[in-house]
């Protein structure tokens, strides 16, 4: 229902003074021919009536012109993705337990600007202005505030953790209260943390980080240490491998990302190793290792 979008079709004041001037011309030459006094009457109720509809009209079209725009909030629920166009034709994705909010004057203001909590794929549509110059898009999750010209890039926010990677184009993070910011290319990924106030770069797979949009991860030879890297970034444990063995092992196939306890069973059953869990820690340890002890 909140993405219902209406039409309101208002004549223009051109358009009302047209139609007033052609019903007066018709009163007027009703009035020249000679008509019982009950027919004028009729024509003077038809003229007061044209006139309050004409007045009527003005006051709604100007009415709409002056209608302050209003905030959207979206919102998913649990298990829930839902891929949204917005106003200005940018696209979104947001996965389950999510939130954006932007205002309804989107696709003309001078920044597009959208606020977000959870995890959200962004498709921005490239605008210009009315000048020729580029329309920047401003995304707010917590403390980062990311811009953008027209790009596809991933957020995700979970506890105090801001992920956000970027597939194509060309992004700048900043936060909040802070001068310097930093550009992305395409693979690359920040992550910041509000409780240390750090933001961290390095190259990733950036497919990697939006396949959630599928209910799941493909990969290709991938080491177990990168994939204990993903984990890390996807569900916010850190990877314990001992074995150095282990660490380089590679797997190749699909993993179902939108269930945490389906993944790392997956992943457990296909490299035949154990994984416990001690609080915020994922311990993987070779089973043969285990039977060796």
């Amino acid at each position: 229902i909140l993405n219902l979008r209406f039409e309101n079709t208002v004549p223009t004041p051109k358009a009302i003074e047209q139609s007033l001037s052609k019903n007066l011309s018709h009163i007027a030459m009703l009035e020249k021919t000679s008509k019982p006094p009950k027919s004028r009457l009729r024509i003077r109720n038809l003229a007061m009536v044209c006139l309050v509809i004409a007045f009527a009209g003005i006051f709604t079209y100007r009415h709409f012109q002056r209608s302050s725009p209003v905030s959207i909030e979206l919102v998913t629920g649990p298990g829930e993705l839902k891929t949204i166009t917005l106003p200005d034709s940018s696209q979104i994705t947001m996965n389950e337990n999510s939130s954006v909010t932007y205002s309804s004057a989107l696709p003309k203001a001078a920044e597009r600007e959208l606020w977000m909590k959870g995890e959200v794929f962004f498709n921005i549509k490239h605008l210009n202005d009315g000048i020729g110059k580029p329309q920047p898009f401003v995304v707010y999750s917590g403390d980062l505030k990311v811009e953008v010209l027209g790009t596809t890039f991933n957020v995700k926010t979970y506890r105090s953790v801001t992920n956000v990677s970027l597939n194509t184009g060309q992004i700048k993070i900043g936060v909040n209260d802070d001068p310097v910011s930093v550009t992305l290319q395409p693979g690359d990924f920040i992550q910041y943390s509000e409780t240390n106030k750090k933001l961290v770069k390095r190259k990733v797979r950036a497919g990697l980080y939006s396949t959630w949009k599928e209910k799941k991860v493909r990969v290709k030879d991938m080491p177990l240490k990168e994939i204990a890297q993903l984990i890390q970034d996807i569900y916010g444990y850190k990877v314990s491998i001992d074995d150095d063995s282990l660490r380089e092992s590679k797997i190749t196939g699909s993993l179902a990302t939108n269930d945490e306890k389906t993944f790392l069973a997956a992943l457990a059953f296909a490299l035949t190793i154990d994984i416990q869990k001690q609080d915020s820690v994922l311990i993987f340890t070779s089973k043969s290792k285990l039977k060796k002890e």
